[in-house]
């Protein structure tokens, strides 16, 4: 079978991210040449490694047909409220328990509004991305 054009054009559908993805990285190694060292692929990494949790997360939340919208809400909420614990002198094992307390009644309160409410759960999750933003 020849390589015509529709073929050519879903084989750049499919992977036109990752194309992107490699030209901008082979653009930015020959504009800095600190672009592509170890430190720099680690600091990418490292700030790339919340969003990544996330996206996780929300990739099982959107594979089940369902959304959720306060995912980064939720995430503001609960940084702020770490940092103020720390702040406040508290140990930081105890202030990453209670962080992670809060985000999980978050998270039981919006899959509890689904549930049992039998609310959709675009507008829990709206509904609880509002409470993370107040």
């Amino acid at each position: 079978m020849p390589f015509g054009r529709t073929t050519l054009y879903k084989t750049l559908d499919r992977y036109a991210v990752i194309l992107m993805l490699i030209i901008f990285s082979a653009c930015l190694t020959f504009l800095s040449p600190v672009f592509l060292t170890v430190e720099n692929l680690y600091n990418i990494l490292r700030q790339i490694a919340v969003i990544g949790l996330l996206a996780i997360g929300e990739a099982f939340v959107i594979l089940l047909g369902e959304i959720d919208l306060s995912v980064g809400s939720v995430l503001a909420l609960t940084s702020v409220f770490i940092a103020q614990l720390l702040k406040a002198g508290v140990p930081i094992w105890i202030s990453i328990l209670a962080t992670l307390c809060l985000g999980t009644f978050m998270g039981l309160c919006t899959g509890s509004m689904i549930t049992h409410w039998k609310m959709p759960s675009f507008i829990a999750s709206l509904a609880m991305m509002s409470i993370g933003k107040g």
